[in-house]
C-alpha cells in the first residue's frame, strides 16, 4: 500500500510540473555565446498559451554584472543572476528603455494561442549578457515566470 500510495504521489507531481509551460527551443539557445549580435529572440514551448496575456522582455546585463570577485560567474552564478533581473522587471511597466526588445511578433489575432514568440531586439547590442523573460499564463490556469539568457561576446569584425 505504500508503494502505491508512493507511486501515486509521483505520477502527481510529475502531472503537476509537466501541467506548465516550459521551453522547447530557443534561438539564440539558453546560455549560448554569439559572436554576432541577434536580430530576434525565439522562443518555443512545450505547450500553447494565450498571447495576449503574455508579456516577453530582454534586458541586457552588462560584462562587470558577471564578475565575481575578478573572475566571471559560473553558469549557476549567472543563472542568479538572471532569475534575479527577471523578478525585478518581468511586471513592470515603466521599463521601457531600459530593454533591448523592440516588441513582439504574436499570432494575428486577439485571441491567438501559440507555442512559439519571436522578439525582435533593438538594433547596436554591446558584449555582455542578454536576459529574455517572460510571464505568461499555462494551460492550467496558473500565472508562469521564467528566462533565458545568452551571451553577446566581443563581436567578429
Amino acid at each position: 500500500m505504500k508503494k502505491l500510495f508512493t507511486a501515486a504521489a509521483l505520477l502527481a507531481t510529475a502531472s503537476f510540473v509537466l501541467a506548465h509551460s516550459t521551453v522547447k527551443t530557443a534561438m539564440p539557445a539558453d546560455h549560448a555565446h554569439v559572436t554576432t549580435a541577434p536580430k530576434t529572440v525565439t522562443v518555443g514551448f512545450d505547450e500553447k498559451f494565450a498571447a495576449k496575456s503574455a508579456m516577453f522582455k530582454v534586458y541586457y546585463l552588462p560584462p562587470s554584472s558577471m564578475m565575481k570577485n575578478g573572475k566571471m560567474m559560473n553558469a549557476g552564478q549567472m543563472d542568479d543572476v538572471a532569475e534575479a533581473t527577471m523578478n525585478k522587471y518581468v511586471t513592470a511597466k515603466t521599463d521601457t528603455s531600459a530593454r533591448v526588445d523592440a516588441g513582439v511578433v504574436k499570432a494575428p489575432g486577439a485571441g491567438a494561442v501559440v507555442d512559439k514568440v519571436l522578439i525582435n531586439l533593438k538594433p547596436n547590442l554591446q558584449p555582455g549578457v542578454y536576459v529574455t523573460m517572460w510571464q505568461l499564463k499555462a494551460s492550467d490556469g496558473d500565472v508562469v515566470k521564467g528566462f533565458i539568457h545568452f551571451h553577446l561576446d566581443k563581436m567578429k569584425m
